[in-house]
């Protein structure tokens, strides 16, 4: 189509692990970019992918980061009748991309905010600058995305927004990306092999599992656990398993992708992530889609998506006993494990899958949908 409009979008493209194991963000604009979308928008993408964790020194960040603006700035005058979309992360991620969103209204923009890490909520706890940013920011958003009516809530109540602008979008994938998963996996067993597919940091809940494990090691004595990531803290994650005596029970394999992160959504019965701080985890939503059910905290736009006793269990954060009951459960043979899983596979379908989601983006961009398809979600 000739008109499509065009759309500066600023987010995660690059794969800069090299095998394959992005983070959430990155399959979300990608799988973005290649949905039913591109029919109306012209993208014109600012690639702001993470380079390392941990990430490079402020120096560095600052000028990939000036770097960054100044394309945006380029597009923007190039562009007169582009809009602007705009992933943004926590700390130097949010001032960054806050600026562009500031710098988009004075250009008179229709620049939409879509806020992806949960680790935002320590920034405003702890930061006065964060407290005054992060309300600027949001006030000037022409729309902002959320991942849950959770967060939708939280950005209201920040920024004393008028509802109008916030956008619901529950986090997406692709379902059919997973459809030979779901159709294969087993589903008479309970729980043996757990699964944890993330970052190896503290929010990521990693020490809340060695110690949930540490404390029902009796219990857990046929359960094994699958860890597929790397971060900041392997080295110590590894170094305190090894002090307790763990060895057995843990398998690091470090990033996976392709291939092998479908061996490892394949060999696992259940996933586990006892994050402390998140947006929409988007290995919760891999997993359930695999037709595997979760065990996850009650933090971000999580309890959007897992219900307890329904699709999966549902813990408090930062509670390694709780976690630990939660994994005994799961291998008891009265746990509902396969009937978790079945509606794990439904959820995901019926509410996030990426046909579903860029309707509603196209909507928070201003831009009219003509395909009956669109305008139906």
């Amino acid at each position: 189509m000739n008109d499509r409009i065009p759309v500066i979008f600023v987010g995660a493209f690059r794969d800069a692990t090299g095998d394959g194991g992005f983070g959430g963000q990155m399959y979300a604009c990608r799988s973005l970019v290649d949905s039913g979308i591109g029919a109306y928008v012209r993208w014109l993408p600012i690639d702001s992918t993470m380079v390392s964790v941990p990430p490079p020194s402020l120096a560095v960040r600052g000028l990939a980061a000036a770097r960054r603006v100044w394309s945006l700035l380029g597009a923007m005058l190039r562009e007169p009748r582009a809009r602007v979309l705009v992933f943004a992360g926590d700390g130097p991620s949010f001032v960054e991309k806050g600026t562009m969103i500031l710098l988009a209204r004075c250009f008179g923009r229709h620049a939409v905010l879509c806020p992806r890490s949960g680790i935002l909520l320590d920034d405003l706890r702890r930061s006065a600058f964060f407290r005054r940013f992060v309300p600027t920011v949001l006030r000037a958003a022409s729309g902002v995305l959320c991942q849950s009516s959770q967060w939708a809530a939280t950005f209201r109540d920040v920024a004393a927004l008028d509802p109008s602008r916030l956008h619901v979008v529950p986090n997406w994938l692709r379902c059919d990306d997973y459809a030979a998963l779901a159709a294969t996996r087993t589903r008479v067993r309970s729980a043996r092999t757990f699964l944890y597919l993330g970052w190896i940091e503290d929010f990521k809940g990693i020490f809340d599992l060695i110690d949930a494990v540490d404390a029902r090691r009796d219990a857990l004595a046929e359960a094994r656990f699958l860890v597929c990531g790397s971060g900041s803290r392997l080295s110590e994650a590894l170094q305190r398993i090894q002090r307790l005596g763990l060895e057995s029970r843990f398998e690091f394999r470090g990033w996976v992708g392709g291939e092998a992160k479908r061996a490892a959504l394949t060999e696992a019965d259940m996933l586990v992530l006892p994050s402390r701080r998140e947006g929409m985890p988007n290995a919760v939503l891999e997993a359930m889609a695999s037709g595997m059910p979760v065990i996850a905290t009650a933090v971000g736009g999580v309890p959007d998506v897992v219900r307890d006793g329904v699709n999966g269990l549902v813990v408090p954060p930062a509670d390694p006993p709780a976690l630990g009951r939660a994994l005994v459960r799961c291998l008891s043979p009265d746990a509902d494990v396969a009937s978790w899983g079945l509606e794990a596979l439904r959820t995901v379908r019926n509410n996030h899958d990426v046909d579903a989601a860029w309707p509603r983006v196209l909507r928070a961009l201003d831009i009219e949908a003509t395909d009956p398809r669109a305008s139906a979600n």
